[in-house]
């Protein structure tokens, strides 16, 4: 990591190809906007960069704390080439695997190559049609990457195959929810709920988010109420805790259900 003394010392300059995307930094645990990118390293005279060192890959630099991974450039492509090598020949040996396309898509993705990744999602999805597990991942990885209509067809080919197994009613719930239909996502979730109460809190919270949209504030916080009394732990997720407090002041609630704030925002 660079280090500088009273402007001597070493430091980064420069971004390119730069990836930005949210998720969770390894090292302060902020859900937060983290970022991959090359750079130069230098060794710096006043703070200007004077004397290349070489080139850096900087992996998941969290915008709240700054910390992150870094290796040299040169071993990042290395690794890079070898990875999507060997996952191109496993798959060549056996074009009818599944597994071994899934893998080879995850590492495409993993390394930034999405055009590469969405030729073999594609071609995949066509190639295993019956496969409800093959298109519940496409569906997910089409999800992931804003493709919604090519998401859309993977899940409806899931419920086509199996239309009441406890994934297919999440993509029902879900697909109720984001089509404003509330009284039948609130059942298929509620159901989902009560089967597997950890798993199923995304429904859940969805279905906080519907009722809140519509004005329905008493409906989303007996959606809460529900998940506090199904995942009692949960209540110790300050993250989750937030949006409760806000609702029961707007609510007029004197109880909490989840723990009240000390000193300085902290539980207590």
């Amino acid at each position: 990591m660079p280090t500088t003394i009273n402007g001597i010392g070493t430091t980064y300059f420069g971004k390119k190809n730069v990836e930005s995307y949210s998720s969770a930094c390894e090292s302060c645990g902020q859900v937060t906007t983290l970022s991959d990118y090359e750079t130069g390293y230098y060794i710096c005279i006043l703070f200007i960069p004077v004397i290349p060192l070489g080139r850096r890959m900087i992996l998941g630099q969290c915008a709240m704390c700054t910390r992150h991974r870094v290796m040299p450039l040169k071993e990042w492509e290395t690794i890079k080439e070898e990875s999507i090598s060997q996952g191109i020949d496993q798959l060549s040996s056996n074009v009818d695997d599944s597994n071994k396309a899934l893998e080879l898509l995850g590492t495409y993705t993993a390394f930034k190559q999405y055009d590469e990744a969405k030729q073999l999602a594609l071609a995949t999805g066509k190639s295993h049609p019956g496969n409800y597990d093959v298109q519940l991942a496409l569906g997910g990885w089409f999800e992931e990457m804003s493709m919604a209509q090519e998401a859309d067809e993977c899940f409806q080919r899931c419920l086509n195959i199996d239309f009441d197994c406890p994934s297919s009613k999440r993509i029902r719930c879900i697909t109720h929810l984001e089509q404003q239909q509330l009284t039948e996502g609130e059942a298929i979730a509620l159901e989902l709920f009560a089967q597997d109460p950890v798993s199923q809190i995304g429904p859940m919270l969805m279905l906080v988010t519907a009722f809140e949209s519509h004005g329905q504030d008493a409906q989303a916080y007996k959606t809460y109420q529900r998940i506090v009394a199904g995942v009692p732990e949960i209540k110790e997720d300050k993250e989750f805790c937030k949006p409760i407090r806000k609702l029961e002041k707007k609510l007029g609630v004197t109880e909490s259900i989840v723990p009240k704030r000390g000193f300085f925002g902290l539980f207590g």
